[in-house]
């Protein structure tokens, strides 16, 4: 956040909802931060995000470090920002499969699932602002997500931007760890700063987190699943869907969307410090769009 955009967070308001699924039982989390004393916003002003395969919409754009969060940021520049949480994250509704032993079920919450519950949070969002199209942002195999709907749904989207995509690899991707998967996979959160680190370069590593920044973020994410400090001390459930589709299509050679299907203008931020998006690839099958390529991070 460089551009010295100064957060007051009193002109700042949150509204948060529980929406239905087509699944009964199942509620989705959707967060909302716009700035006060705006009454309308229009769709290139209306923005609708969906997190990655580990962390929460609230643990990636809603924790505040240096006195703002993502959404916060982005409410101070003006926009209507919601964030889903996908079904077994965040605040939303775990599935059955993930209240009991994991070994028990196949890998739960696969992408096409993350797909319906984002069009859930969409076909909302139109309703509740009556509006016709929104911004799409996703997030690693939120990207995925988002790139699906995006696809699917050309005009529900204004525009759309994706931040390190999942895309076909030749490579084993991290995120997957190997061995058989179960409904879904402990996470072991305070671990992560150093697995973060381990993949940036040397001489950056002292100085990417501030002092304190980690800790503030491990504890607000430690405290969207209070299941994991009874059963699982500092550890949090995530569903392993997402891992399976990793083997299913995008290290088997198959993409799970035709990109060439979006017709939105679409910004595409590949990330060395996540698993990659080929851009190469990506450029040449998003063509009827308006690409707009940055180069990696890192």
């Amino acid at each position: 956040m460089s551009d010295n955009t100064i957060v007051n967070l009193e002109d700042i308001i949150f509204e948060d909802y529980h929406i239905t699924t087509d699944t009964a039982g199942i509620t989705l989390y959707l967060r909302n931060k716009r700035r006060r004393g705006v009454e309308r916003f229009g769709p290139e002003k209306t923005v609708v995000m969906v997190h990655g395969a580990t962390y929460s919409s609230g643990s990636l754009y809603d924790v505040r470090l240096g006195g703002m969060s993502y959404m916060d940021f982005l409410a101070a520049r003006g926009f209507d920002v919601f964030a889903v949480d996908v079904r077994g994250y965040g605040r939303s509704t775990r599935p059955p499969e993930m209240e009991q032993d994991g070994s028990l079920s196949p890998p739960v919450v696969k992408t096409e699932t993350g797909v319906v519950d984002l069009g859930h949070a969409v076909d909302f969002v139109l309703r509740h602002r009556a509006l016709d199209r929104v911004n799409i942002f996703g997030m690693s195999w939120g990207g995925t997500v988002a790139g699906a709907f995006s696809a699917d749904n050309p005009e529900k989207v204004v525009k759309l931007a994706l931040l390190a995509p999942q895309w076909l690899s030749d490579k084993p991707i991290p995120i997957d760890t190997g061995g058989e998967l179960d409904a879904f996979r402990l996470v072991p959160v305070l671990e992560t700063k150093a697995r973060w680190l381990s993949t940036a370069p040397e001489y950056a590593r002292n100085s990417l987190v501030p002092e304190g920044w980690f800790e503030t973020w491990a504890e607000a994410t430690l405290a969207e699943d209070p299941w994991s400090s009874g059963k699982s001390p500092e550890r949090l459930r995530a569903s392993n869907g997402p891992i399976q589709d990793i083997r299913d299509y995008w290290r088997a050679g198959r993409a799970f969307y035709d990109p060439a299907r979006i017709n939105a203008p679409t910004l595409l931020v590949p990330w060395r410090m996540g698993y990659r998006c080929n851009g190469r690839s990506c450029t040449f099958h998003l063509s009827e769009a308006d690409l707009r390529a940055i180069p990696a991070l890192g």
